[in-house]
């Protein structure tokens, strides 16, 4: 058996005036195995006066706890403290938690407590907590409040302690999928709803939703944005984003579909894991098959295309090379 460990400890300082009662705080983690051992250093976020973040890399034979909102120049941000909170605002740390392809555990220990004393006790009221996004392995569901420190619950000096096992089991090593939370202080953002793409564009849009497996069907190399259909080749959508992926991967990712000109949009967009794939197949199709416009209106029949891989024949009538158009008449009497 496999075993993970990861120690979290909550520290608040005095406020200030200009802003809210607990707007300096920090908590730090490290993952380690249950004996302490095969750990990477101890991770910190929070605020604090002076904003900073620092990174490291993974040692194969460690576990590491880290955080992804520095981007992905540096993969392994383990310190990310910002500016002072104002009250009555809410910030999310985005922390991935995983295991090098040489580390031999197979479950992960979380352990959290507050250290008591002066330069460590809750003064105000802005709660912290660490909530479930993904758990590939089958502990927790999404949406799942691990543990929270509310100093309007628990008081300005207090050692509360939380201790969850996950499961650690990938099926490659090398490429393991993570296990994702969120560190969130202040009001808790509504957890994204796990969902296919058909339902994300209509009865979840403008929610925050978690797709798993949609396979990418154009990259920034093809043309303008990342396109995105469901493993089924049914739906798909655009992502607002430069993330480097082949056409064929396949993508667990996080967000809020809204719509643009007609177009479903994945925005906030978050890549939680990604899948080598092969070249995704296209579908053959006409223009009748897919559509009744007789003007440039998407008036669409049946499927709608919009983020599918299609193949058609016909004649090049005109193209944008500003738009990155082109128009083809296939002899379906439509708008071409």
């Amino acid at each position: 058996m496999k075993f993970l460990a990861a120690s979290l400890v909550l520290a608040a300082s005095v406020s200030i005036a200009d802003f809210g009662p607990d707007d300096r705080w920090q908590v730090q983690f490290r993952a380690t195995d249950p004996n302490g051992n095969y750990g990477m250093y101890f991770a910190s976020y929070g605020t604090g006066d002076e904003a900073y973040a620092r990174f490291y890399n993974l040692d194969p034979a460690k576990a590491v706890i880290y955080c992804t909102d520095r981007g992905t120049d540096r993969p392994y941000w383990f310190q990310d403290i910002r500016p002072p909170m104002a009250a009555g605002t809410t910030r999310t740390w985005h922390l991935v938690v995983k295991a090098g392809a040489n580390y031999a555990s197979s479950q992960i220990k979380l352990t959290g407590w507050n250290q008591s004393g002066p330069n460590f006790d809750l003064n105000g009221s802005i709660p912290v907590r660490l909530v479930i996004v993904s758990d590939p392995y089958g502990s927790c569901s999404p949406g799942v409040v691990l543990w929270e420190c509310d100093p309007n619950i628990n008081g300005t000096s207090f050692q509360p302690t939380f201790i969850h096992i996950f499961n650690w089991s990938p099926p490659d090593p090398q490429n393991p999928e993570p296990i994702l939370l969120d560190l969130v202080a202040g009001e808790q953002e509504q957890p994204p709803i796990e969902c296919g793409i058909g339902e994300a564009r209509t009865i979840y849009a403008g929610r925050p939703v978690s797709l798993r497996g949609v396979v990418v069907t154009s990259t920034p190399t093809d043309g303008p944005g990342l396109w995105l259909a469901s493993a089924d080749g049914i739906s798909g959508l655009r992502v607002e984003t430069t993330w480097n992926v082949s056409r064929g991967d396949r993508l667990n990712v996080t967000g809020v579909v809204s719509w643009n000109d007609g177009v479903p949009v994945l925005t906030t967009a978050r890549m939680n894991s990604r899948t080598s794939g092969s070249d995704v197949r296209a579908r053959f199709a006409s223009g009748s098959s897919i559509a009744t416009d007789l003007s440039e209106t998407l008036n669409y029949k049946g499927m709608n295309p919009i983020g599918l891989l299609f193949a058609c024949c016909g004649l090049v009538t005109a193209v944008d090379s500003a738009g990155n158009v082109f128009y083809i008449d296939d002899g379906s009497r439509l708008m071409d």
